[in-house]
């Protein structure tokens, strides 16, 4: 069927990835730069200015990144930093070109910062207000359909959505999936996603997916994908552990990329 020929397609793609994301990890615990990395896999080496410790926009939007630069592995002792999914398929391995230490800026400097960050504050924090009523009444059996018309707000429904759907948000799905399906009609749940957007989530129904209905020689695949991520992350954790424990010595060559 379609859906078990696009989940094997997910499965080839996700061992793909996985190997790129083992030589991405080899790559950069063995060479001082990203140029190696970039030549020897094909891969752009994009850049950011100035990235504050309370996050930027783009890639540094990600939590994980800003963690992981000002880490003193990253931005003291100028290593590359580990692989970083950030996404479906999607990875980074970064480098601190120049830090930059903090200081007092005066105040008609950032006044429009602070103005735009108090206001983001405040509007994530009605957001999440409402969602949180909405999640109440949900809970209770309120009239939730009233209380989206009232603040111009309406059910996004979706329908025979797989884990490697690609028609909703990943985040949205992942949440959606730990959710616990009971018989005794709807569940609701919140998220938070990763952009403040708070999202209202109605599980109606669990349709389990059938193993029997892959072929074998797929299933296989599927086997050996799932002990390949498990192996990449075993990995991962080795060369940190190495990384960690290892007393190196070598001459500093100071690049800009």
């Amino acid at each position: 069927s379609d859906r078990i020929e696009r989940e094997l397609k997910s499965a080839e793609v996700d061992l793909l990835f996985a190997e790129r994301i083992e030589d991405m990890s080899n790559l950069a615990f063995e060479t001082g730069d990203l140029l190696t990395i970039s030549e020897q896999l094909g891969l752009e080496i994009q850049s950011a200015e100035s990235v504050p410790r309370a996050g930027g926009s783009g890639l540094f939007a990600n939590q994980a990144l800003v963690t992981a630069a000002f880490s003193d592995e990253v931005m003291l002792e100028g290593n590359n930093s580990d692989v970083i999914e950030i996404g479906d398929n999607q990875a980074v391995v970064l480098r601190v070109q120049r830090f930059n230490e903090s200081a007092i800026r005066p105040l008609d400097d950032v006044i429009g910062e602070i103005s735009v960050i108090l206001r983001t504050q405040m509007e994530r924090e009605a957001v999440k207000s409402l969602g949180e009523e909405l999640l109440i009444s949900a809970e209770e059996g309120g009239d939730v359909d009233s209380l989206l018309a009232d603040n111009e707000l309406v059910w996004l429904n979706a329908q025979n959505i797989s884990r490697n759907d690609f028609s909703v948000n990943r985040e949205v799905i992942d949440h959606a999936f730990t959710m616990a399906a009971t018989e005794g009609g709807p569940i609701v749940s919140s998220v938070s996603l990763a952009n403040g957007t708070f999202v209202l989530v109605e599980l109606n129904q669990v349709n389990p997916g059938e193993v029997s209905a892959i072929p074998e020689p797929e299933r296989n695949r599927l086997v050996d994908s799932l002990q390949s991520d498990l192996g990449v992350s075993d990995y991962q954790s080795f060369l940190v552990s190495l990384r960690e424990s290892s007393d190196i010595s070598a001459a500093i060559l100071e690049e800009v990329l």
